[in-house]
């Protein structure tokens, strides 16, 4: 079953030069190298043209995994005719959540009220898809 849309935060998508390499060495484990592996988990490489909308978020002060993950897959949806809602905040850090006190470390590092904003973004994406 296909489903109506996608919500993609902050993603791994990217198993080349911008890849988060933790992500894939765990998902290929001993074929963590292996190029078609790689290749095949490189998602923005994988949008067809039967793939639900998608609203994806990022901030580009992201240093876990680059920004360039989703601007890489908003560029293969749009090129696939894929509609897709696209945020870039400029700051915060990798894994914000809700980024409210909610989901805080206890530092409040975590608290970016203008990403927090997302979720409601999203909300009204959802409305209209």
């Amino acid at each position: 079953m296909k489903p109506n849309g996608l919500i993609l935060c902050y993603p791994v998508i990217h198993s080349g030069p911008f890849a988060h390499r933790g992500s894939f060495d765990n998902a290929l484990g001993e074929k963590a190298e292996d190029p078609e592996m790689l290749e095949l988990l490189s998602l923005e490489k994988q949008v067809t043209s039967d793939m639900p909308p998608v609203f994806m978020w990022h901030t580009f002060a992201d240093d876990c995994v680059p920004v360039e993950n989703t601007l890489m897959m908003a560029d293969a949806l749009r090129k696939a005719g894929i509609p897709f809602e696209l945020h870039i905040f400029p700051d915060g850090s990798h894994g914000l959540s809700l980024a409210t006190a909610e989901t805080d470390c206890g530092d409040g590092k975590m608290i970016r009220p203008e990403c927090a904003a997302w979720t409601d973004m999203a909300a009204d994406w959802i409305r209209r898809s």
